[in-house]
């Protein structure tokens, strides 16, 4: 008998379809790009690097330490590992701290100008921005503190500021020198720490019993994110999408990484008994962020539903010569940036986690 299509399908579809599911929830191997090394001097680790973000470039934005200095420094660097610039640094007098860096290499962050702190972005190609105190009081909020956390593509900055006449602390989103003021839930502060393209910025903020709950807030409007049973949260990043990640408190206390999507907050699957904590995501839904089990912390890769070890999706020569320590962003492209411990050294490597083609 000639064998019909119906006939054949029914031998080949269910693995074809099984292996294309298997093909689809895989979690992809990850080749190591060093972007910056301690460097030795006299048997001596006299510079290291640490973490802090990338964009969808890959260019990256590091702290810089030095041995026998109490201070940091902030510094950018391209993906291939070749240093473009300083943004400044903080020491025993003052100076500046740095936190986030936009797809136009802009950085934001705050400098200490005596007395008060002033929030701001250097621009590199996109937009530059000096935000201070929220404008009321007899100099309009100039000598009053701010501090910029987070930065759009599109000329948001988030952060927190102090307000001249009462000293309280809120988080805000400022654009094109409008300064919007984020408020509480019956508490006395407010933090936002991140911002999306549309404007739509995340935090925690207090509540009148002294807990704290992660916020979204758009267009005005602030928007109680909750918890998972426990006492507090916090959000962390959002992505184009609308998507919120951060950490939640469950009913007994432990710590659990979340999600929010379409409003529902829900917990990454992490092993049993872990706390967890979630600190980036992009666009395609993909989270990074670490869990502790038994003493011991690993951070991890969210990805089709499933958590997986960062370390196990090392290409098989790169878990042999580095062990992921932390892990600071994810980019659109899945590239993760990360701090590496190398046997014989002290102090970590920053790495660029670029998924294998």
């Amino acid at each position: 008998m000639r064998p019909t299509l119906h006939s054949l399908s029914r031998f080949f579809l269910p693995p074809l379809l099984a292996a294309l599911a298997s093909w689809a929830t895989a979690a992809p191997t990850y080749r190591a790009h060093v972007i910056a090394a301690p460097e030795v001097s006299g048997g001596v680790e006299f510079l290291w690097y640490g973490a802090l973000g990338t964009n969808n470039h890959g260019t990256s934005l590091l702290t810089l330490s030095q041995y026998a200095n109490q201070g940091v420094g902030f510094v950018v660097y391209d993906k291939e590992g070749q240093y473009l610039r300083s943004v400044g640094g903080y020491g025993r007098y003052g100076g500046s701290l740095r936190y986030a860096i936009n797809d136009w290499g802009d950085v934001a962050g705050h400098e200490w100008h005596g007395y008060y702190w002033v929030g701001g972005v250097l621009m590199d190609q996109g937009f530059t921005a000096t935000v201070h105190g929220f404008p009321e009081g007899d100099f309009d909020g100039y000598f009053s503190t701010a501090y910029a956390y987070g930065l759009s593509n599109d000329g948001h900055v988030v952060g927190q500021a102090e307000g001249d006449l009462d000293d309280r602390l809120r988080g805000f989103v400022w654009r094109d020198n409008v300064m919007q003021e984020i408020g509480t839930f019956g508490g006395v502060t407010s933090t936002a720490v991140a911002v999306n393209r549309n404007g739509e910025a995340v935090g925690y903020a207090d509540l009148a019993d002294g807990s704290v709950h992660a916020f979204a807030f758009h267009e005005g409007v602030l928007r109680d994110l909750g918890t998972l049973g426990g006492a507090n949260s916090w959000a962390v990043d959002i992505n184009n999408r609308g998507q919120i990640v951060g950490t939640t408190q469950l009913a007994d206390g432990t710590e659990r990484a979340f999600i929010v999507d379409r409003r529902q907050m829900s917990a990454l699957p992490t092993p049993e008994g872990a706390s967890a904590s979630a600190g980036s995501i992009n666009r395609r839904g993909q989270v990074i962020g670490t869990y502790t089990l038994a003493g011991q912390s690993h951070p991890f890769l969210f990805d089709g539903g499933v958590v997986h070890r960062l370390q196990d999706l090392l290409r098989p020569r790169d878990r042999a010569t580095w062990t992921i320590a932390s892990a600071a962003t994810i980019n659109d492209k899945g590239w993760i940036l990360v701090n590496a411990n190398q046997a014989g050294y002290l102090h970590s490597t920053v790495l660029l986690l670029k998924p294998l083609k």
